[in-house]
């Protein structure tokens, strides 16, 4: 069963309340393509209900940004299995089918861009909530992440973006994907967790400037809004600032000598 969701958070919940029902029934209920502010909140509703041990996020591969929730019926509780291997093993049909990929290829004579790709993706008439991630693999193509109607519809019907030539073909990922996300490595040392003092160190401001960026709103924390100087913050965890970029944490290590706490993180560049 699949079933449409958008960002407005309480038709969120009354869908992921019906995805649990179906699920208490037997069945095994797939969204459409999430954002990973609609992801974070899904998961923290899942977990609040207790059934976020067989539900998982899938978008193609595993560093993909927008994702699809996948919630398993209730009687895999008895399987002892992660909810991953569950979904590829005992559900292998809908695995294959959740999330497919196609390579957009260009003619060779004109720079495409990721705007290029999904404003001709829209222009077919598909909701933004059908495709999955777009990875710029160079100049002239891309791979596309979608739902099989949509790569169907795709293959059949996109023969141009802007005045450039394109063909679609599906395209089977390998070890060696790259999905086009560059990282810029960034590691200090700050006196703790809070949000004003992370900012600061990541982004090269004072503590004060920090503070106020936090406090005009001007901060997210995994995608939502964060207006408290003093939310702590747990790696890992995506903390974004609006004009100094966004920034995966990906560890707090080991206190110094002078006791302040090591954070690891990478810039999204």
């Amino acid at each position: 069963m699949e079933y449409e969701i958008n960002d407005n958070r309480s038709r969120l919940e009354a869908r992921l309340n019906d995805f649990i029902s179906a699920s208490e029934k037997g069945e095994i209920a797939i969204s459409n393509f999430l954002t990973p502010a609609e992801q974070y909140f899904a998961g923290e509703l899942l977990l609040y209900r207790g059934i976020d041990n067989r539900s998982l996020f899938w978008g193609g591969y595993d560093e993909a940004e927008r994702k699809r929730l996948v919630l398993l019926p209730s009687y895999v509780s008895d399987y002892g299995m992660p909810a991953t291997e569950i979904f590829k093993t005992v559900f292998a049909e809908e695995y294959e089918n959740c999330v497919i990929s196609l390579r957009i290829n260009g003619s060779g004579f004109r720079e495409l861009t990721h705007r290029d790709y999904l404003g001709s993706l829209l222009s077919l008439g598909i909701e933004r909530d059908s495709v999955g991630d777009i990875a710029v693999q160079n100049r002239f193509s891309a791979v596309v992440f979608c739902t099989v109607y949509v790569g169907r519809l795709i293959m059949e019907s996109l023969e141009k973006i802007g005045a450039d030539k394109v063909e679609a073909e599906r395209y089977a990922l390998d070890g060696n994907f790259d999905c086009g996300k560059r990282f810029q490595k960034v590691s200090g040392t700050v006196a703790s967790l809070r949000l004003d003092c992370i900012v600061a160190e990541l982004c090269g401001l004072s503590r004060e400037k920090a503070q106020d960026a936090v406090k005009k709103g001007l901060c997210e924390l995994n995608y939502v809004t964060e207006n408290k100087c003093g939310r702590e913050i747990e790696a890992p965890c995506v903390v974004s600032v609006r004009g100094f970029g966004k920034y995966a944490v990906r560890e707090t290590g080991n206190e110094t000598r002078r006791g302040r706490i090591r954070i690891y993180a990478d810039k999204y560049i």
